[in-house]
């Protein structure tokens, strides 16, 4: 009689991880990331955001840096992957994208610039879009054994939402870290044969 339920309690244990495993890379609204800037990401479970404020001499295609959301897991064998949401001052220079290998392409159903760049040891993936006459790039960097999980990844930075809760009127100064805590249509590369 104890082996029995010893062997029902351990299948009950087995369902409840399984269930917790296979919610673990799912967005979640729970684990959803604020911005000072009002944008925002759903984080994966076990990531670490951190907020960053920029001094603006980084410049993204001839736009300043503003602001940027930086996700890493908190433990990851190898390399980690990375998601970036970051905020630009101005509207960067098409030319200069477009001489980087971004086209013309899709991002949560509204019109972006999209681009997959291969590296010897990594796999880059992004969008540049205009949300509320603000412009934003989000980012996925892979190294190449990583990068077989790029869909996993990039749902979360499809959960990109601006504006989220109102626009503060002034940035304050520094960098925080914290790991405290819209569904898209799918990114389309058209360069890439989709």
């Amino acid at each position: 009689m104890s082996r029995r339920i010893l062997a029902a309690l351990a299948i009950i244990a087995g369902g409840i991880c399984l269930g917790y495993w296979l919610q673990r890379d799912v967005p979640s609204e729970s684990n959803r990331i604020r911005h000072p800037q009002a944008y925002s990401l759903i984080r994966p479970q076990d990531w670490s955001a951190e907020v960053t404020f920029s001094d603006g001499r980084e410049k993204i295609y001839g736009t300043p840096l503003a602001d940027s959301l930086e996700l890493t897991p908190d433990h990851f064998d190898g390399i980690p992957p990375k998601l970036f949401a970051n905020r630009l001052v101005g509207t960067p220079e098409v030319a200069a994208m477009e001489a980087d290998g971004w086209t013309n392409g899709v991002f949560q159903g509204q019109p972006a610039f999209v681009r997959e760049k291969k590296f010897p040891k990594s796999l880059s993936r992004g969008a540049i879009f205009e949300r509320s006459g603000k412009w934003f790039e989000v980012v996925e960097g892979l190294s190449v054994p990583a990068s077989v999980q790029k869909d996993q990844w990039w749902q979360f930075l499809e959960t990109f939402r601006y504006p989220d809760g109102q626009v503060p009127t002034a940035t304050p100064a520094g960098v925080w870290a914290t790991s405290a805590p819209a569904a898209s249509q799918p990114f389309d590369f058209p360069s890439f044969g989709k």
